[in-house]
């Protein structure tokens, strides 16, 4: 597979270049610098790949929930690149990349951004299936759907800070938090391998992220 991935649904991105069996990674954490970071950063992934644009098969990005800005700034830059080398996008949810790496768990697994305002971006999923498909919940509409089962995974960019929300709330199920902290690339190139292998159909030119929520501007007129 030769493919670039690119996660800009949380503060921090992550742009990763897979050529056959190598795969370049970096991670931007640098505030508001990261609009203008990007695209070169991209471009420097691709040359440590050893990959020219043209030769890439496709494009992997998490196509929301999270950061309303950031997802903006994702699609512009992949949409960019599907206008000019023709390849095809495939838009996955921020969520799943999360949990991908427990499919085969026992246990649920309960996939949690922050989401602020006193709410979570999340899903449950079970065997990489969704049981609870993504949205935007308070703390209190999550411990309703969690509630039944006697242990859980919690992952995600905020599983620890979710862990300790269900600790002080007193539930019952057994939580087992995993900050996912590591390097997500690899779960999006085998999500976007297995929509490729399925027949799934790529992000159409019109198509843009999923916000599930509007913007804080938009909210605040």
């Amino acid at each position: 597979m030769k493919a670039i991935a690119i996660d800009t649904s949380i503060s921090k991105i992550t742009i990763s270049v897979k050529n056959e069996e190598k795969i370049a990674s970096t991670i931007l954490n640098i505030g508001m610098k990261q609009s203008e970071s990007l695209v070169p950063a991209m471009d420097h992934m691709m040359k440590t790949a050893g990959l020219l644009p043209e030769e890439l098969e496709c494009a992997v990005i998490s196509k929301g929930p999270g950061s309303f800005t950031g997802l903006r700034l994702g699609f512009a830059a992949v949409k960019a690149l599907e206008s000019a080398f023709k390849i095809p996008v495939y838009g996955v949810d921020s969520l799943l990349p999360y949990a991908k790496a427990f499919e085969a768990s026992q246990n649920p697994v309960l996939s949690v951004i922050d989401a602020k305002k006193e709410k979570f971006y999340a899903a449950l999923f079970t065997n990489g299936k969704a049981l609870v498909e993504s949205g935007d919940y308070t703390k209190e509409e999550i411990f309703e759907f969690i509630k039944e089962y006697d242990s859980l995974v919690i992952t995600g960019p905020d599983a620890l800070l979710f862990q300790d929300i269900i600790n002080e709330a007193g539930l019952k199920t057994k939580t087992f938090a995993i900050h996912s902290s590591l390097d997500i690339s690899e779960s999006l190139f085998e999500i976007a391998q297995k929509m490729k292998d399925e027949g799934v159909s790529p992000l159409k030119p019109f198509e843009g992220p999923e916000y599930l929520r509007d913007s804080d501007a938009k909210i605040s007129q």
